[in-house]
């Protein structure tokens, strides 16, 4: 069996337009492609095709919204209009002179539907000027950004340079080039410029050296100071802002070369002064101590005088031997063995599990408790009777051996069962106090497992009340209709289908005039 044979190519259409009709965007997409392939391979599949036609286009292209709508995202759907124009104007370049249907439908699309077969992404009339008007209005956002960042950046351009001018400036002042102290005077004759290359490259490791911040260059440092807040908080951010819009929009070259040189600019000056590592000098300190102390007079020690002490009468005796032992040189080893158990003290401590003595003692079978010394003292001072007998009881021993746990209630066995009735026909056989985990609350039932006659023998209701329905004088057969008509889903879906075949008799009635869109 082919498809040259009119029932295998009607069937294999037939399932491929169902995919078509019911299918998502993707399975649409794929019977597409499917179908053109067929199309191209057997003249029988294709007459089937063509005698379809209208109903593919109705399921690919979406001209019927409202009826049959195409399900998805946008970008998966216009994927879908796309691939089937171009399989459409492929089909009528090669069969467009066999089959007239071809012909039709491809005029139809162009000039009633307004659909342009020339470009690759195929569109029509409308979104390609949407398209074109986005574009447009994107290109004068950027236009506008860019004008904006020059006249922003002329305004600021003679304060960023000053400001990174003074920065240089101070810092030179601060930390002087080594080029700035040596001078030429005139070409050297010596041997060495001969020999020796013009440059020499050495790597040296130098440790850098923080700069005392002193009364002489106090003032400098202060002044470096707000400038680099000024650069640091202000300039830079503004510039790197400046630099993204630029690059991001295509500035000229000329502005962007300004731009990247006052940043690099900026960031060189920030990375001297983060190296300065500007520290308040200590001798500076030490000086100023010495100028306060300088008003004082030096008076020199007196010879052979000794200071002589003696403690309060009010000091207790054992913090005055306390003192003693310290001066005496055993006080060291205390002061080392008093700082080991602090150190030992904060060791986290181990943790021990308290048990009794019946089963420190489980495996042994001779157990001998120890001795208890009688006290026949009876609160007296000095009267005791001759007999000091000491003795050991059994109630001693059998600490050793046994442990008493003792119960606080009265034990009640459950007699009753939760007798649920089971799915096997079985009743529970659960024995609960109170709740069956399984089956809740437990409620008394007979053998037969009846509530009637449970209640008929005991006198107690066991069964759930009734509720009674409630006549209400409202609820009329209108108002029942009224909720399922006027409710909020249905008028929300009601609506939308007024305003979908409102909008298509208007885009069917009044397609060229822009108001109605």
């Amino acid at each position: 069996m082919t498809l040259d044979s009119p029932s295998v190519s009607q069937t294999a259409f037939d399932l491929l337009l169902g995919y078509v009709k019911c299918g998502s965007v993707a399975r649409r997409l794929n019977a597409v492609r499917v179908i053109d392939y067929l199309f191209g391979l057997s003249r029988q599949f294709r007459m089937c095709t063509i005698e379809e036609l209208p109903n593919l286009i109705t399921y690919t292209l979406e001209t019927d919204p409202l009826h049959h709508p195409v399900p998805g995202r946008l970008k998966a759907r216009e994927e879908l209009k796309s691939s089937f124009l171009k399989i459409l104007l492929s089909w009528h370049e090669k069969y467009g002179s066999k089959y007239g249907q071809l012909h039709l439908a491809h005029e139809h699309l162009k000039r009633r539907l307004k659909i342009h077969f020339d470009g690759i992404n195929l569109s029509n009339e409308f979104e390609v000027r949407r398209e074109r008007e986005a574009a447009d209005r994107h290109k004068r956002l950027e236009l506008k950004l860019l004008e904006r960042v020059k006249v922003e950046f002329s305004e600021l351009e003679s304060d960023i340079n000053s400001c990174l001018s003074e920065m240089n400036n101070g810092i030179r002042l601060l930390v002087p080039l080594i080029e700035d102290s040596v001078d030429v005077n005139g070409p050297s004759t010596s041997f060495a410029d001969c020999v020796v290359p013009d440059s020499v490259t050495v790597a040296l490791n130098v440790k850098k050296t923080p700069l005392y911040l002193t009364e002489d260059n106090a003032d400098l440092v202060n002044s470096l100071r707000d400038t680099y807040k000024l650069m640091v908080n202000d300039y830079q951010p503004k510039l790197k802002k400046w630099l993204k819009t630029a690059s991001k929009y295509g500035s000229p070259l000329s502005l962007m070369r300004r731009l990247t040189d006052f940043s690099n600019t900026l960031s060189s000056l920030k990375q001297k002064f983060d190296d300065l590592n500007i520290t308040t000098s200590s001798k500076a300190k030490e000086s100023s101590d010495d100028d306060d102390c300088s008003d004082f007079q030096e008076v020199s020690e007196k010879e052979g005088l000794e200071m002589m002490w003696k403690p309060p009468d009010d000091v207790p005796q054992y913090i005055l031997n306390s003192l003693d032992v310290s001066k005496q040189p055993s006080s060291l080893v205390s002061t080392e063995s008093s700082k080991q158990v602090s150190v030992t003290d904060n060791r986290p401590a181990i943790p021990v599990v308290s048990y009794g003595l019946d089963l420190k003692y489980w495996n042994k079978q001779n157990v001998e408790a120890p001795l208890r010394m009688r006290n026949d003292y009876d609160c007296h001072r000095f009267w005791r009777p001759i007999e000091s007998d000491d003795t050991c009881q059994d109630e001693d021993i059998a600490a050793y051996r046994e442990r008493i746990i003792e119960f606080t209630g009265k034990f009640e066995p459950v007699l009753h069962e939760c007798r649920a009735p089971l799915k096997n026909g079985k009743l529970c056989p659960r024995k609960d106090r109170v709740k069956c985990p399984l089956h809740g609350l437990i409620i008394p039932r007979n053998e037969e497992d009846f509530l009637q006659d449970l209640t008929a023998g005991t006198g107690i209701d066991f069964l759930r009340n009734k509720k009674r329905k409630t006549c209400n004088t409202q609820s009329t057969r209108r108002n029942a209709i009224r909720k399922k008509v006027l409710n909020v889903s249905s008028l929300k879906r009601v609506g939308r289908q007024l305003d979908s075949s409102q909008s298509l008799r208007n885009y069917s009635r009044f397609r060229d005039q822009w108001n109605y869109y």
